[in-house]
């Protein structure tokens, strides 16, 4: 029921009510992957990203089908810990949050697919490669954009312009 009602919360965009419970169900049942997933989704919408990150190195999510779910947890925490800390110009900071966001970590439950989609986050990267006078990791970067986008037949994706920025950038 904590699990349902903190869902609910969020799908009927009510995070802090969201938040609230989370934080109590999560101390009462910290053993519990589903109420630290649901947790984590709580946090992730109040911009709490670095609780999240740690929630989720904290939890062991059991493999199964719409796993999927908590590697998206995953990196939009990560994405959006790594934003807060390009915002506040701690480009190193960024980067060490980016590099572990294109970690598959095996406590959340979902392995690395075959080719997985991580161009935004890799576009990031690329930039705060360029902000710390990395140039030689950025153009790695901006390359592994383009081979991706050019090595798979999805016509249709937002992540299509991280490629079209790589080449504007490289």
């Amino acid at each position: 029921i904590w699990e349902e009602t903190i869902l609910f919360y969020i799908q009927n965009e009510k995070y802090d009510e969201a938040h609230t419970i989370s934080r109590k169900a999560y101390k009462k049942f910290s053993g519990n992957y589903n109420i630290g997933l649901a947790h984590a989704k709580a946090l992730l919408q109040v911009n709490a990203y670095e609780e999240v990150i740690a929630v989720l190195k904290d939890i062991q999510i059991l493999p199964y089908e719409p796993a999927s779910e908590s590697r998206k947890v995953f990196e939009q925490s990560h994405i959006g810990a790594a934003l807060k800390q390009f915002h506040g110009k701690d480009f190193d900071k960024a980067i060490e949050i980016l590099e572990q966001c294109r970690q598959w970590p095996e406590n959340i439950g979902v392995g690395k697919p075959y080719n997985p989609d991580e161009r935004m986050q890799n576009y990031l990267l690329a930039l705060s490669y360029r902000l710390t006078n990395q140039s030689d990791k950025e153009s790695v970067v901006l390359k592994e954009i383009i081979d991706y986008t050019s090595n798979t037949k999805e016509r249709s994706s937002v992540n299509n312009l991280f490629s079209l920025l790589a080449l504007k950038n490289l």
